[in-house]
């Protein structure tokens, strides 16, 4: 015959109380068991059967020595904390009782037999605490609130999740304890759980609970963003665009944004870039002033506008001979003298901003250094055995031909120094005769979807790496970007420069890009 519920949990209690670390009769012989085992020891019908025999036996003994049964004290006492048998009837039955008392009303026991119009064992509501794991404003958040302390004979039910006005999250599911939504708000927020025990009456109050939730901030809200002083001699705009319509029906754009460290720091602009397209050249410039260098946004200025001055002049003088030397290499001949002609052109172009730089450094008392720059400038012709693209490349950043989904060609190398982050700059280190010869480079293409020329600030998140600039599908994956804002020409300019504002962990120099398509 099955065991009551009721006399099984009593029990069980009862040995495991035995056995209690502290204060049990046979703490002694636990050997080093855990409490899950005497738990597991506990449900053992053996066990049980065993422990039911000696209560049985003990309680007879009893009667025979004093003439009455064991009473609610002493079986509480000897049960411990586990359960308690409550003053709630009258026995009314024959005798065999594990334990009965007709003057304190404790409800009868007979072993092996459910008792009439008894109530199971009042089990205490165990201690609950809630759980979440931290969300982040403005990204999406779902996430299971974890219960601590429940159990199978106390199941928890969440009757409400009390969140703060505006916070942007909700309780949903059957159980209400997923929690979703996007975070509008940072910081640490303490939430209110409203519940009840699946077992509690129906007169019974409501409980509560609470936890904290903890909001990342975004990021991008961390970053001020100061003007720098509009008295400055070397004041510079914080965003610079263009447009410009070029030869055989392209255009160029360019856009250029202050980085979000110079916004925090309320510094200029250390980027500069200019655009023209004359006497059948189309000419782009973009410069990248070293942030060590105090007056660095001046050397950038100064080395676009004077390369390009002196290339507006330069170019069509010696356009017949680039022309000749080019169409002649790209007949064959690799004793051609393109390099040679584009020295004139774009070599002595670089040499002018270098004397450009020092002429201005010597005028204010300064140091050279102080206005130390990169510079990448490029010159494009339609000639009749296709389209000529020559540069000049001093520094970081890149510069490339680029053919939608076919073909890469870069137009120089990166200087990179020998901890990350150095480069070189436009100086006169650079302008010897080698040095000049080494850093021009030349193509011929029957097509192209683009010419373009970018700072560091969009290689470094947008390629991460050197070796990546000279990966197709890198440059693939940024005309993925750079298309849809390019293919309305009259706002170009405007899309660009609102994309340069792009989010990258961790990269947050100025931008700059220049575009010929």
């Amino acid at each position: 015959m099955k065991r009551p519920y009721m006399i099984e949990s009593l029990l069980r209690g009862f040995i495991e109380d035995m056995f209690h670390p502290r204060n049990g009769a046979m703490r002694g012989c636990r050997n080093g068991a855990t409490n899950r085992e005497i738990k597991e020891f506990a449900k053992r019908e053996d066990i049980l059967k065993a422990t039911e025999e000696y209560l049985i036996n003990a309680n007879q003994l009893w009667r025979n020595l004093y003439s009455k049964p064991i009473n609610k004290r002493t079986i509480n006492n000897s049960l411990g904390n586990s359960v308690k048998i409550q003053d709630s009837y009258k026995p009314d039955t024959p005798g065999g009782k594990l334990m009965t008392s007709s003057e304190n009303n404790v409800p009868p026991l007979i072993l092996g037999v459910t008792p009439n119009n008894v109530s199971p064992p009042v089990i205490p509501n165990p201690k609950i605490t809630f759980n979440i794991q931290n969300a982040k404003v403005g990204e999406y958040f779902s996430s299971t609130l974890q219960v601590q302390g429940e159990t199978e004979l106390k199941k928890l039910i969440i009757d409400e999740i009390l969140f703060p006005e505006g916070l942007g999250l909700t309780a949903d599911g059957p159980d209400l304890r997923n929690v979703t939504g996007s975070p509008l708000k940072d910081g640490d927020h303490k939430i209110f759980v409203m519940y009840h025990f699946q077992d509690a009456s129906v007169e019974e109050s409501k409980k509560s609970g609470e936890f904290n939730l903890f909001i990342n901030p975004d990021p991008k809200s961390l970053w001020k963003k100061i003007d720098p002083d509009p008295n400055d001699p070397y004041f510079k705009k914080n965003e610079d665009k263009a447009i410009v319509l070029g030869t055989d029906n392209k255009q160029l754009v360019a856009a250029s944004r202050r980085g979000r460290s110079h916004e925090h720091a309320g510094t200029f602009r250390d980027d500069d870039c200019l655009l023209v397209s004359e006497s059948g050249w189309d000419i782009l410039a973009v410069a990248d002033g070293a942030g060590s260098a105090k007056s660095s946004r001046k050397g950038s200025e100064i080395a676009v506008l004077k390369s390009v001055e002196h290339l507006k002049l330069s170019l069509p003088a010696q356009s017949g001979k680039i022309e000749h030397e080019a169409g002649s290499w790209f007949s064959g001949n690799k004793n051609a003298q393109v390099k040679t002609a584009l020295y004139e052109a774009l070599g002595r172009a670089a040499f002018a901003a270098v004397k450009a730089i020092e002429h201005e450094a010597i005028t204010k008392g300064a140091a050279v250094k102080d206005y130390s720059t990169t510079l990448i400038l490029a010159a494009h012709k339609k000639m009749p055995f296709g389209h000529f693209f020559a540069a000049y490349w001093v520094g970081d950043g890149g510069i490339g031909v680029y053919q939608k989904g076919k073909k890469l060609e870069l137009l120089g190398e990166v200087d990179s120094g020998e901890f990350a982050g150095q480069t070189r700059f436009l100086d006169k280190q650079v302008m010897t005769g080698e040095e000049v010869m080494k850093r021009l480079r030349f193509t011929v293409a029957d097509d192209f979807t683009s010419l373009v020329l970018m700072t560091d600030g969009v290689t470094d998140p947008k390629f991460e790496t050197d070796n990546n600039l000279s990966n197709l599908q890198k440059w693939d994956d940024l005309w993925s970007e750079l298309e849809p804002l390019l293919a309305n020409k009259s706002t170009a300019s405007d899309e660009l420069l609102k994309w340069l504002g792009f989010w990258s962990s961790g990269n947050h120099d100025d931008r700059t890009i220049a575009l010929l398509y």
